[in-house]
């Protein structure tokens, strides 16, 4: 997801997701690949630094460019589940029924994992320039680019991401890996600047409480751009 923060509370989604994030597609890829860790997405980083993508029989499609509908070829938004459904052909049709020996099977599951990492972080980079874009046209010079989340422990994404941000001109925040884990403490965190700052709501039912916070299973960050006139 790319949001644009404008301040504690004001944000604009600028793109999301179709169907999967980009971490579950790395877990689910993982699984696809026989790696049994949880979370799966650093064993596919691991793989891929011994692949060679040159044996792949044909490259593997770029997300949503072929698409009927322009606001999805041109826009910010993604998908991961064409990715992933052509790697698990790939597994399939080669890892499991071509490969001679272990040798060969684990240099083609490597190879997979290379050309699904490369071509999910192509995708990830082609939204996020283009929301930069627009957004930085709207609204002026942006200040920072934060990548963060659990997938931002991938070194290749991370790298990647930087290059972006630098010819854009943005200064990067990147937590170190070891932080880029569960989202519990940014969510407690979130909820204390909310606190603090006075953006919480009246109780339903009071009984002796003063302040309230609406418990939701999906809390919407904000409204998505292409729902704005801006």
């Amino acid at each position: 997801m790319t949001v644009l923060a404008m301040a504690l509370g004001k944000y604009m989604v600028l793109g999301s997701t179709l169907d999967d994030s980009i971490g579950e597609a790395f877990d689910k890829v993982a699984r696809l690949l026989g790696v049994t860790h949880v979370p799966g997405g650093k064993e596919v980083e691991k793989l891929a630094k011994r692949g060679n993508c040159s044996i792949i029989p044909s490259p593997l499609p770029h997300p949503l460019v072929n698409s009927r509908n322009p606001r999805l070829r041109n826009g910010c938004d993604m998908s991961f589940s064409g990715l992933k459904e052509h790697v698990r052909r790939l597994v399939e049709s080669h890892v499991n029924t071509q490969a001679h020996d272990e040798k060969e099977r684990a240099l083609w599951r490597s190879s997979v994992a290379k050309a699904f990492q490369e071509r999910a972080v192509d995708h990830v980079l082609q939204r996020t320039a283009r929301a930069i874009d627009k957004a930085s046209a709207v609204f002026g010079n942006l200040t920072y680019f934060v990548l963060a989340g659990g997938v931002a422990s991938n070194t290749y994404l991370r790298d990647r991401m930087r290059r972006l941000a630098d010819e854009k001109g943005l200064k990067v925040l990147v937590p170190p890996p070891k932080r880029c884990t569960d989202n519990a403490v940014m969510v407690a965190w979130a909820g204390f600047e909310r606190l603090r700052l006075g953006l919480f709501e009246p109780p339903i039912e009071s009984k002796n409480l003063t302040q309230a916070v609406e418990i939701r299973p999906r809390w919407p960050l904000g409204s998505h751009w292409d729902e704005q006139k801006v």
